[in-house]
Formats: structure tokens, C-alpha cells, sequence
């Protein structure tokens, strides 16, 4: 099994979305499963009772670091953007990009093969260059969508 380290939106205005979205990092972390993945979804694991409280700013600040320390060895980073992506999301994206660590954009449901002349919109909006690194599996054309 491969390592990987989900990136889902989790921060949301309302307690329903909020619910909405711990339900999308389940099914995330579902689908790695059947995919034979190793996963860890760090927001939904540090934010349980009794471990952070992500409204309190420190504790937030300690979770997604603790997060990005795991981004760091992982095997692979999957970002699902079904549901769009957060500031949060962005920045995990790019400790990976600086890690070295791979960098799988997934869809819950849809998955659309990738073609290798197509270029990663993560890539794009984050000003990195086509194949930098050779991270983004959307770049090198072996991806899905």
C-alpha cells in the first residue's frame, strides 16, 4: 500500500457544511481504500473530541502543521475537488510541491482519465511551471480528473 495524505475542504460557515464536508473526507478517504491506499485525512482525525479544537486558532495552527509534517513523507498527496479548493488545500499543495511528494487531483464518482496535454489547474493558479518537479500526476498525463 501506498501512503497518501487526503486534502478535502474541511473549514465551512455553517454547522451543516461543516457536516456536509466531514461526510466528502470519509468517502475520500473510502475511495483510497479501494484503491489500496494507506490513508490519513489529518482534518478529520485531529479534529475529533477530546484531540484539537479547530476553532481555537493554536490548535488549528498545530493541527495543519501536524498535517504538512505527513504530507512530507507521504507517498502521494490526493487532493478531491468535488467540493472546489480552500486556502487550506492550496497550502498543502504546496508543501508537497516543495516536498517532492507526488500530487493526485481526484474527483469522488467521475473519474475522467487525464490526457497528457492537458495541464494541472492547481499547477496553473499556483504559478508552477508544467512538469516542475515531475508532482502533479495531471502534468505528467497519468492523472485523473
Amino acid at each position: 500500500m501506498i501512503r497518501v495524505v487526503v486534502e478535502s475542504p474541511f473549514a465551512a460557515p455553517t454547522a451543516r457544511e461543516r457536516r456536509a464536508f466531514v461526510g466528502y473526507a470519509r468517502r475520500c478517504v473510502a475511495d483510497c481504500l479501494a484503491r489500496g491506499e494507506a490513508p490519513i485525512a489529518s482534518h478529520l482525525l485531529h479534529t475529533q473530541p477530546g484531540i484539537l479544537r479547530d476553532d481555537r486558532p493554536e490548535e488549528r495552527a498545530k493541527g495543519i502543521a501536524a498535517g504538512h509534517a505527513w504530507i512530507r513523507v507521504a507517498d502521494r498527496l490526493v487532493v478531491y475537488v468535488n467540493h472546489g479548493i480552500s486556502a487550506g488545500m492550496i497550502e498543502g499543495i504546496r508543501v508537497a510541491h516543495a516536498a517532492g511528494t507526488r500530487i493526485s487531483i481526484r474527483r469522488l464518482e467521475h473519474h475522467v482519465p487525464a490526457h497528457a496535454a492537458w495541464h494541472c489547474p492547481l499547477c496553473v493558479r499556483l504559478g508552477i511551471p508544467p512538469y516542475a518537479g515531475g508532482t502533479c500526476d495531471l502534468c505528467l498525463g497519468v492523472g485523473t480528473v
